[in-house]
Formats: structure tokens, sequence, C-alpha cells
């Protein structure tokens, strides 16, 4: 490793020199060949700036880390993003977090424009986690569902409960927040959601009870739930109803599970599966969304004023009950409770013996029945302190055939940073093929935020990878955990942050002359939480990195919004054919963390650009 290393720098420092001496270089026959810009750098803007983001005093738990668990659309060439802030001030709702939206619209002559910024979408005086975890899925009408997890219900004994509401590109609300789990002793929160067409939304949560057996809804059982939702429009604006509810994993001691639409009526859902903590499994099922009503048995929804709060509207509750037809039958208007899955596996099986434990799923569409599911393999021997065990990233592809789920490659530690990675897809390279965007920040907060762009074969259903070409630093900082372990509901106790991205997002500035990026097509999206050295807490950042793009493209550093990279000689290959073999990483790869060798290369290319741009400006 460390020859390599040398070899590396060595290799960045003669082409730096090479480079500075002149601008533009000569070939054999003695032509010079003109410097060329290409957008090979992600595109970065600081959304919100963390200094003295929230409390910078008192209570740990109480502080949070500034911006944290973002998630982000695209709808109507606007990218919106929502995220968890951490608020302080002299009134009631000013304290602890909030939930906050921004709205960026994407141009053909520029970077993208704030058009809403940080606009509160929560306002609760009372909890102290009152508006976490949120996720949200648009449809192609720009209506914009999100979730969160929320205490600020003070009938819930300071315990979360999901909710629901509808919002457009501008952080304007359409329906407000309504509650969709079912409500008992339990924490439920961490959705995930996604849009499955016809206005219907396929959504879960994780319900943390008093026990392992299931018995829903009544008090006990920790589950990971599936749920639909349906967007509603006989008036002026729409309106949200939820149309089944079902526990699909159980037992689950921390169950926040993962969801992707397969088609029309059936959605794709993991989470993990154990009765501790760490979980041992990933378990995956293939839920029925056609079907209402199921999961329930002897409940119904009525309207309850939750908040005591006279000004604010009453929302739907489930109301437990055994049922009031005959024998304890469901009556009219009450649920039925039935199994919403077709299929359900434990497709990643730990090891408690050999402190084998898999957790933290992502799972995301790569085709149409291609699926990419990562997972972080941990050895849990830092389970309960503030010290990490050691973590490998595994991602498995998955066939699917009807209403089956067979795994397929494998490819071992394609990331970054082995802790907290997550996944996207979308196009990549100059031929567009499907690919996975592997994005990960160090858990330490010390580095830079991360995608390794995995190919993905779908005949041999196998992943491959080039560490050299095809690392793009995302981002100046990054933040995966640390100060999410710092501060917030359990400090000191593991806590983790999100990494949250998007892919296939258009570019309108695409062969426009002048254009922003104009010869990318599409971008990778990414929210991306990092301190700036100096400030107190974690900055909010929006990154684009190229996706399809005219020529392959070489990683540089991250650049800010707008401004060009250097130009260079002309040294990118005429075709694309998807990332090269490097012989370091493909199926069945031992684990290892890659960001050395990825980011010293970006790094040096990054050195490259600055010496040149250096000897230009003088």
């Amino acid at each position: 490793m460390r020859t390599r290393l040398a070899l590396t720098t060595g290799t960045a420092l003669a082409l730096a020199l090479a480079f500075s001496a002149q601008d533009s270089t000569a070939d054999v026959a003695g032509q010079q060949t003109p410097a060329v810009t290409r957008s090979n750098a992600a595109q970065v803007l600081l959304a919100a700036s963390g200094a003295k983001r929230g409390r910078i005093d008192g209570e740990a738990r109480l502080r949070y880390p500034g911006f944290e668990q973002t998630t982000l659309v695209n709808v109507n060439n606007h990218i919106v993003m929502i995220t968890m802030e951490a608020v302080s001030g002299a009134g009631p709702e000013n304290r602890y977090v909030q939930c906050s939206c921004s709205s960026y619209e994407l141009r053909a002559d520029g970077p993208p424009r704030a058009v809403v910024e940080l606009k509160r979408l929560t306002n609760y005086t009372t909890g102290e986690r009152r508006c976490n975890h949120p996720k949200a899925a648009a449809d192609e009408n720009g209506r914009i569902v999100w979730m969160y997890g929320s205490d600020a219900q003070p009938t819930n004994n300071n315990r979360p409960n999901t909710y629901a509401g509808i919002i457009n590109d501008k952080c304007e609300t359409l329906a407000a927040p309504q509650m969709v789990s079912i409500m008992r002793d339990a924490n439920d929160g961490a959705p995930d959601i996604k849009y499955q067409g016809n206005g219907r939304f396929v959504a879960g949560y994780y319900s943390d009870g008093n026990g392992e057996a299931l018995n829903f809804p009544k008090e006990g059982g920790d589950a990971a739930v599936a749920l639909g939702l349906q967007i509603e429009q006989s008036g002026l604006l729409p309106t949200l109803r939820r149309t089944f509810i079902t526990p699909v994993v159980t037992p689950t001691d921390i169950g926040r599970p993962t969801v992707e639409v397969v088609d029309a009526n059936r959605a794709l859902f993991c989470a993990p599966k154990g009765p501790n903590r760490p979980s041992d499994h990933i378990e995956c099922a293939l839920v029925d969304t056609s079907k209402e009503g199921i999961g329930v048995t002897g409940g119904r929804t009525e309207l309850q004023d939750t908040d005591n709060d006279p000004n604010t509207p009453e929302v739907p509750v489930t109301v437990p009950g055994n049922g009031s037809g005959p024998d304890g039958a469901p009556g009219p208007g009450e649920f039925q409770m039935a199994e919403g899955y077709v299929w359900k596996s434990e497709l990643l099986k730990g090891n408690r013996q050999k402190r084998v434990y898999y957790n933290q799923p992502t799972v995301a569409k790569i085709a149409e029945n291609d699926y990419a599911l990562i997972a972080i393999e941990s050895n849990g021997m830092g389970q309960g302190t503030n010290m990490k065990g050691n973590n490998v990233a595994h991602m498995f592809a998955l066939k699917r055939n009807g209403d089956q789920i067979t795994l397929g490659g494998e490819i071992v530690g394609a990331a970054a940073h082995q802790t907290h990675a997550s996944i996207c897809t979308g196009p990549y390279g100059q031929a567009g093929a499907p690919t996975v965007a592997v994005f990960s920040a160090s858990p330490t907060g010390i580095g830079r935020a991360a995608m390794a762009m995995v190919a993905f074969d779908p005949a041999t259903a196998a992943f491959k990878y080039d560490e050299r070409a095809d690392l793009w630093p995302a981002a100046w900082y990054g933040d995966s955990g640390y100060l999410s372990n710092m501060y917030g509901r359990n400090p000191m106790k593991q806590g983790r942050d999100y990494m949250r991205c998007i892919g296939g997002v258009k570019n309108p500035g695409y062969h426009v002359p002048n254009g922003f990026m104009a010869d990318v097509e599409t971008f990778f999206a990414a929210a991306v939480h990092g301190r700036v050295p100096g400030d107190e807490k974690n900055s909010l950042f929006l990154s684009l990195v190229p996706g399809k793009s005219d020529e392959k493209l070489l990683p540089q550093n991250p650049l800010p919004a707008g401004e060009k990279p250097t130009p260079t000689e002309d040294l990118a290959p005429k075709s694309d054919t998807g990332p090269q073999d490097s012989g370091g990483c493909g199926c069945q790869t031992p684990g290892r963390n890659l960001s050395h060798d990825g980011f010293l290369f970006a790094g040096a290319l990054g050195a490259i650009a600055l010496v040149v741009s250096r000897r230009r400006r003088r």
C-alpha cells in the first residue's frame, strides 16, 4: 500500500510540474494540443451554515448537530431538500430540532438558484424529538409527500408517532401533516417512502414496542411496518389517506426500513431483523400494495385532538379494539388482519457466535427487475459505547422473477468510507449505463464525502468498480456520524447521520452554449452534512456529481457551484464502456477502506488544477 501511494504521489507531482510550465502541451509530433474544460468536478452549494446553529451549551442530547438527516427530491426542475435543523431561541418552538425546507431551481445558464431557504415546516412547542428522520417522494404532478417522526404530542408520553403531509416545490404546505402510524406505547418513526404511481405512495416506519411478540396494534411488539398512502384531490387542495398498514419484519430492535417500488402492485421492503442491537440479519419482502385495510384487527380511524390545541386541526388516529362485529370480527369501517406480503426471506444472514451482524440496509432500483441492496457488516465490538466496531459495506444484486427475489453478485468494500454508506442509482458515463452510486462520509467528521460509481452488468448480475477513475469527492467536508454521536437524543451511544442521494437529475444546461456543466446530461444530487473548520455545528451542502456525460470524466476535487474546472490536456478516452478493471474491487473482493487510494488520486488531480490555475493568474 505504501509503494502504491508513493507512486501515485510522485506521478501527481510530475504532472503538476509539467502543467505549470505551459498552458498547452505538445504531442509527440510537436503539435500543440489545446487545453479542454470538462465538468470533471462535483459542483457544491452551501445551503446553510452550521455556525452557531442551535444550542451550543447545556445538555449534549438537546444540542443536536446542526443539520442532519436531510432528504431530497427532484420535481418540476427543482431540487427540494427537507432537513432536520437544530434551532434555539426564546420561543418554545425555537428549541431542540425542527424540520425546514429549501428549494433550488435548476438553471441552464448557471448553478442552481435558491428560491426558498430553510422555510420552517414544523413549529412544535413540546417534546424533544420534534421532527426526526424526514423522508420524501414526489408524484408526476409535483406534489411532495413527506414523512417524519415526532414526539411533540403530549398524549403519547413523549414517544414519537409517524406523520405525513404534502408540500409543493416552493415548500408550501398543501396538506397539513397527519398521524399515519398506529398510536400505541412505542417509538414509531424513521420512515421511508417512494412514489408508486396514480397518486399512490408506499412507505414504512420502525415501531419499537415493549416486547418481541407482535400483537398489532396493541401495546408490545417491535416491527418494521409497511403502509400505503393515497393522494386524493376532490377540491382545491389535496388530501392524504392511508390505504393499508401491516407489520413486515419482526422481531427487530432497530428495524428502520428501506423501500423501493417494483411495479403498480408490488414494493420491495427490507429492514434489519433480530431481537437485539446490533441486528443479526437483513430481511426483505415483496409487499402487496393493492389491498386496502390489511394489517389491523378490530381497529377504526377517528379524528382526535391529539395536541390539546383548539387552533390546530384534529388528526386521524387508529383506535384499537377487539372488533365490533359478530364474535369480535371487524365491523363496518374497521380493518381486517391479513398478511401484506407475498414473499419474504432473510437474504443476508448474520452469525452471532462469529460476531457477524448486518445493519443499515438501503435498497435501490437499477433497472427493470434488477435491484441493489447495500448493508453494513459489523463485528458489534462497539455496542453501547462511544467506540465503533469494524464495519464493511456489502452490496448485493437482487433479481426479481415474478413474486420471488434471488441474490446475484456481491461486491465488498466498494465505498470510500465503510460505515454508514448508502446508495442511489442513475445513468453514468458516456454510455449512460445504469450505475449504483455508493455515497459515504467519514464517521469521524474528518475528510470529504464521496460517491463511488459502481457499474452493474444485468446479464451476469455482477458489479464492477474502478476506484481510481470512478470515486468522486462530493464535498469538501463530510460527517456521517461524529456530531450525531456527540449530540442528540442518545449522546455517546453510536449515533449516526443518514447519507442520501438521488440520480438521473436532468441538467437544463446540457448542450446549451456556455451552459452550466454543458457536457453533462444528468446529475447525481446529494445532501451533505459537514463541519467547516471553526464552526460549532455541521453545515448543509447540496452537491451535484456528473452522471451521464459526453465523454469519460476523471474526478477532480469539488468546486463551488458555478466555478469552472481548470482546463486540462485532452487525455480522456473517446469512448466509455464503463469502469475499467483496476484489479482492486470486483465480485467477492475482500472488504477494505478505499478512501486513501481513491481520494489521493482525486486530490492529485486537484493539485494539478491548483498549480495550473495559479500559473495562469500570474
